[in-house]
């Protein structure tokens, strides 16, 4: 029994049977979230938005950096609001992906 699909992915019926199938919209969001955190993490320096500060760059100040990057560009959670830390923390922990391969209840696909 499905319950409620997790960020990235939908659930439809296919021949009657219920599949979890990605959701492209959200997906893009994800995909965004992963690659700006990777790049900023990788190089922070180079990102203004975390050059202000003059201690060292932990990972929230990154997360927090991400999450004013996605609200520039107005990607947003499923239920239209701003990501929070947790939710772009769950994005970062989850490994996605665009099959069509049902996936567990965190998101991962199934092989």
């Amino acid at each position: 029994v499905f319950g409620k699909a997790p960020f990235g992915y939908k659930h439809i019926k296919i021949a009657g049977v219920m599949k979890r199938i990605a959701n492209e919209k959200e997906i893009t969001v994800i995909e965004h979230v992963n690659s700006l955190f990777s790049k900023m993490a990788t190089n922070p320096r180079k990102y203004s938005e975390l050059n202000s500060t003059f201690r060292n760059i932990t990972e929230i100040d990154i997360i927090k950096a991400v999450i004013r990057d996605c609200n520039r560009k107005g990607y947003r959670y499923r239920t239209g609001k701003p990501l929070t830390p947790a939710q772009v923390r769950r994005i970062l922990d989850t490994n996605y992906s665009r099959s069509d391969d049902e996936a567990d209840e965190d998101g991962d696909a199934l092989r």
